[in-house]
């Protein structure tokens, strides 16, 4: 069959399993085996290889099972960006482009500035605010080996600067910092269960907040806030029922002009706070 006949013949299989976007989800297969285009799989008229058509029936096969079409792709594109993903680490979203969006704002092309990414997984933030806005000083803390690996291969891979830190977020490193920003882990512990079959596949450790989802909120205004530098600010996102709970954590923590900015869905996602009494 034709890379055109693939796309509806995948279209159709994984319709019939009850996957939303069937359509687009068989296109970016057939392009990910082909190193097709979209524009290219209308226009190519040749058979597919046997060797594909084999991984294209296997793709989908495991994306019927419920494996996110990311990690079966083993790359995905975040701020533009290329990154690679796969067991181990938490998959790009594009709700988090609010959390860049506003980090580049922070900034505002000003040089020299240290910031750091907390919870980085496969360093999504860090490194499309490092291709954002240069001249500032980019580290990115991950705790677990696999997540780490991909956070060091995606800074490679984007040519980027980060500077990639080992470390639990239970032990803040040296410095100082202008510009804290993470999407911490923040599912309750009893939602763990309720959660999408294509989300289960990702890591626990990268979802599960603690029982009541906030734990890492608790650590980063505990042992983070001290160290940023006047001016500075703290930036997170949180879950769409999470606002008054870690607004209070900003306001507690000693955080000033403490405001939720809303998604494109209309939902809270972004908690930010800063030390001084300039608004943002």
């Amino acid at each position: 069959m034709t890379a055109k006949d693939a796309v509806r013949w995948a279209g159709e299989e994984l319709s019939r399993s009850g996957i939303p976007d069937s359509r687009f989800e068989a296109e970016q297969l057939v392009m990910h085996i082909c190193g097709y285009t979209l524009s290219q799989i209308t226009l190519k008229s040749e058979e597919m290889s046997q060797r594909k058509t084999d991984a294209l029936e296997s793709f989908v096969k495991k994306r019927i099972l419920g494996e996110p079409l990311q990690y079966i792709i083993g790359e995905w594109e975040f701020y533009s960006l290329p990154f690679k993903v796969g067991p181990g680490v938490l998959i790009p979203r594009a709700d988090t482009e609010l959390l860049v969006d506003l980090g580049v704002e922070f900034i505002g092309g000003r040089e020299g500035l240290s910031v750091i990414d907390l919870c980085a997984g496969s360093g999504a933030i860090s490194v499309a605010l490092d291709k954002n806005s240069g001249g500032c000083e980019i580290y990115a803390l991950e705790k677990y080996e696999e997540a780490f690996g991909y956070l060091c291969e995606n800074i490679k891979l984007n040519k980027s600067d980060v500077k990639a830190v080992k470390e639990d977020i239970e032990n803040p490193i040296s410095g100082e910092f202008d510009l804290i920003i993470s999407n911490p882990p923040y599912i309750r512990g009893a939602d763990m269960t309720a959660l999408q079959k294509e989300v289960s596949f990702e890591p626990e450790t990268a979802l599960c907040g603690g029982e009541d989802g906030l734990y890492f909120y608790r650590v980063i205004c505990e042992k983070w806030v001290p160290k940023l530098n006047l001016g500075g600010a703290l930036m997170v996102e949180i879950g769409f029922d999470q606002r008054e709970e870690v607004m209070e954590l900003f306001l507690k923590a000693g955080l000033k002009n403490v405001v939720c900015k809303k998604d494109l869905n209309g939902l809270d996602r972004v908690i930010v706070g800063t030390v001084s009494a300039i608004s943002y």
